[in-house]
């Protein structure tokens, strides 16, 4: 009887998890193009502007920006030709007659959490980093001109709460000669910005 409890009443294993939770990005970006334009130095005169630039003028990358400010040019390789100064609309600009710029970035990985989780076999293991929100799931009003009083219908809502954030469950079971397998949920959620429609809840 005493062999039989002993194999009986054996502890059961432990599971001592380390995870890396990894946002991974495969964003590369290239670019590599030439503007000009034509600012000719006639005084009063008559003359014709032109130019073609392919960002927007508030960008350091823009050529009419970096007319005014050649010292604003953003990272990369930048070339330009200047030819002495010009005053437009009463405004000195260094005559930066062409501007080639070449650039190129690689965004790798980010590391979003990095949690530890110790469970028994068989049983499931949770972490949750984020918040809990409320979330209106049915509401109930009364229609205008109801002649019903509010006494016997009132209006009501019902909410539901959610996790929102970053959470990771891990349930290990451990089979015969010591190998693990697990089951995995994770999940890395937010609440859209701008969402919130009334005080109960986005």
């Amino acid at each position: 009887m005493r062999a039989a409890i002993d194999q009986l009443d054996a502890r059961r294993a432990q599971i001592y998890i380390e995870a890396l939770i990894v946002e991974v990005t495969a964003a590369k970006a290239s670019e590599f193009g030439i503007q000009w334009q034509h600012f000719p130095n006639t005084g009063s005169g008559a003359g014709i502007v032109a130019n073609s630039n392919f960002t927007n003028g508030s960008t350091g990358s823009n050529i009419i920006t970096l007319a005014a400010n050649p010292a604003a040019a953003p990272p990369g390789l930048n070339l330009g030709v200047i030819n002495g100064t010009v005053t437009l609309a009463g405004t000195t600009l260094f005559n930066l007659g062409a501007l080639a710029r070449a650039l190129e970035s690689d965004s790798g990985t980010n590391i979003l959490s990095t949690p530890t989780l110790l469970t028994l076999d068989n049983e499931e293991a949770k972490i949750v980093v984020g918040q809990n929100i409320p979330i209106v799931t049915g509401s109930f009003t009364l229609a205008t001109g109801s002649s019903t009083t509010a006494g016997t219908n009132n209006p009501f809502q019902t909410v539901d709460r959610r996790d929102v954030g970053l959470m990771l469950r891990v349930k290990p079971q451990v089979a015969q000669g010591g190998s693990v397998k697990m089951q995995l949920y994770e999940e890395v959620s937010s609440v859209v910005a701008g969402t919130l429609t009334n005080a109960n809840g986005p």
